[in-house]
């Protein structure tokens, strides 16, 4: 691996001596102030004159109007967003938490200068940053000698030193003030205003004690051939353990844990171990597949990997693994992340526009590449030069201008998908830009329209095609129920429950839950049946058709969901 350049490492080090001596300098206010715009009612008014000045310049990174051309997130709906104490850790730390997509990237060019910002476009040519100023800065790719992530946020720290308290409190009304409005799209079917909860929520049962709780998990599923064995991923350790579930009648200390696989940490901003499938005859060959993103010769990429099991089937090989197709990356978010094996014994897998925001260089929509899609392949075959091969009758083997491995497309961000183990319904979530998370359910050849579409409103017709066919979703939410759709399960277990056939779901931010049913995608109802202790990252399935809740905080429940009822406001047909 490369080493880093001393100028390029002297910037990191001076962004990590800036955030620390805003950090000291934030502890000296940061409580007086929190405690101040939490308790304290502000002057939206006052405060959106604040937005504007120059003195804090937030006008010159955010926009609040869906304009979105602007160094930092869109601050459209914030106020449905998040709540207002996040809002206040937000501006008072910035670089505690920032915004997917919005990641300060450094480089270091060929004159030995170095410029920071965030990707807005990035093509073969050159890359484009949005700068702090809110200016862009072009950058040829034959002028960069190296570039790096960084975890400082562009945005000025210690805004606690520029305004006094009742200002501070006064911008953060503002900001606490910006709702999403009623939209024509609100009035669909699929997209019902308000969303029901139930008078009685479902419960969670944690299937860990708290000491065993694990680090930033993504993924849980069953181990083939073990009904009482599940396999949990950490998402940036990138380790694999599989856990001994407990029994009904035992507590959740009397759980067992062993480890898999341990890939070790990635590079900074880059491993990021997101799902496992294990191959329809793990049983017999030992094979599995993970999907990681990582650096391959200095680029980031979205890859897959086979892996071979022990004899047992218990832990991994021990042997190198083999690389099965990779995709370059634009930036470091909407990756995709999910891979599963069919029904037909073929492997279908999702890939993200892979960003920068608002997918600018339209690779949702670009049939050459594989970013945006959810792709099919035959692991069981190689052909023409490539680690798989390409089943016949996937829907564009015959178009010249599409990828042959291409199944569908037109998808932002998809986070999680599942295939109905009854109706073999591929389902999906897919994380929106600035004003409706999506749940679709996917189907051979179709494109789901982004960034032509988002949700059901259009969205941008810069890549809009001429007599194309865009499929809509089943059900799509606004920023006040969530800004981040996590997909789950249809429930299967116990087909005397209301909530048999029924699509479970929820929001990483909210935590809040959901369930749905639906008729040839169509929506039938949708509910909120409960409120997750830690933010929803993904559900899992065991062999019985359980589900599971995955806590990003590092605990594991299980659904129980015999003590309520799913409930109508309509008498809709839920026979799937």
């Amino acid at each position: 691996m490369k080493a880093i350049s001393v100028r390029l490492l002297l910037a990191i080090l001076f962004h990590a001596v800036v955030l620390e001596a805003a950090y000291c300098q934030a502890q000296l206010d940061i409580a007086d102030y929190t405690k101040y715009a939490l308790t304290q009612e502000g002057d939206a008014a006052k405060g959106k004159a604040i937005f504007d000045s120059n003195r804090v310049a937030c006008s010159n990174c955010h926009s609040i109007d869906g304009s979105r051309d602007r160094s930092a997130p869109d601050l459209f709906a914030v106020g449905d967003k998040f709540g207002r104490r996040e809002i206040v850790d937000s501006v008072l730390t910035p670089s505690a938490r920032i915004a997917e997509g919005y990641e300060t990237t450094l480089i270091l060019l060929d004159d030995d200068s170095v410029v920071s910002g965030v990707i807005r476009s990035s093509t073969a040519e050159s890359i484009e940053l949005l700068v702090a100023t809110g200016q862009v800065l072009s950058v040829q790719l034959d002028e960069i000698q190296e570039r790096r992530g960084s975890a400082i946020s562009i945005m000025p720290h210690g805004v606690q030193s520029i305004l006094s308290k009742g200002e501070f409190n006064d911008l953060i009304e503002f900001l606490a003030s910006l709702k999403q409005y009623e939209s024509s799209a609100i009035t669909q079917k699929g997209m019902p205003n308000p969303i029901d909860a139930l008078p009685r929520s479902i419960d969670l049962h944690p299937i860990i004690d708290e000491s065993m709780q694990f680090e930033h998990p993504v993924w849980l599923s069953s181990l083939p051939g073990s009904g009482d064995h599940l396999v949990v991923i950490e998402h940036q350790n990138r380790k694999i353990w599989t856990l001994r579930k407990p029994k009904a009648s035992q507590a959740p200390t009397a759980v067992s844990k062993q480890l898999f696989l341990d890939l070790g940490v990635g590079p900074p901003n880059a491993g990021r171990l997101a799902c496992i499938a294990f191959h329809p005859s793990y049983l017999s060959n030992g094979k599995y597949y993970l999907f990681d993103r990582v650096t391959l010769e200095g680029k980031m990429v979205a890859a897959v990997f086979e892996h071979q099991a022990s004899d047992d089937r218990q832990r991994d090989s021990g042997r190198d693994a083999r690389l099965i197709v990779k995709v370059p990356q634009d930036t470091g978010g909407h990756f995709g992340g999910w891979l599963e094996f069919g029904k037909d014994g073929f492997l279908y897998v999702s890939f993200g526009d892979s960003g920068p925001q608002e997918d600018p260089n339209g690779n949702a929509q670009n049939r050459s590449k594989m970013l945006g899609k959810i792709i099919r392949i035959d692991i069981d075959r190689k052909a023409n030069g490539k680690e798989y091969a390409i089943p016949d009758d996937n829907p564009f083997v015959d178009d010249s201008n599409t990828l042959p491995e291409i199944w569908a497309l037109g998808f932002r961000a998809p986070w999680r998908l599942c295939f109905d183990k009854v109706t073999n319904d591929l389902w999906l979530g897919d994380v929106g830009q600035d004003r409706s998370e999506e749940i679709t359910i996917v189907r051979k050849g179709e494109n789901h329209g982004w960034n032509v579409f988002e949700g059901f409103e259009p969205f941008s017709n810069r890549f809009r095609r001429s007599n194309e066919m865009y499929t809509m979703p089943v059900f799509a939410y606004a920023r006040r129920y969530g800004p981040s759709v996590t997909g789950g399960y249809v429930y299967r277990a116990d087909p005397n429950s209301s909530f048999y056939g029924k699509y479970i779901f929820g929001d990483y931010e909210s935590k809040r839950i959901f369930a749905l049913s639906q008729k040839d995608r169509e929506l039938g109802e949708v509910r909120q049946i409960g409120i997750a202790p830690q933010r929803i990252v993904a559900f899992g399935q065991d062999v019985n058709g359980e589900i599971y809740l995955v806590g990003y905080e590092g605990m594991l429940y299980r659904i129980d969901f015999s003590a309520t009822e799913f409930q109508y406001v309509h008498k809709a047909d839920s026979s799937r």
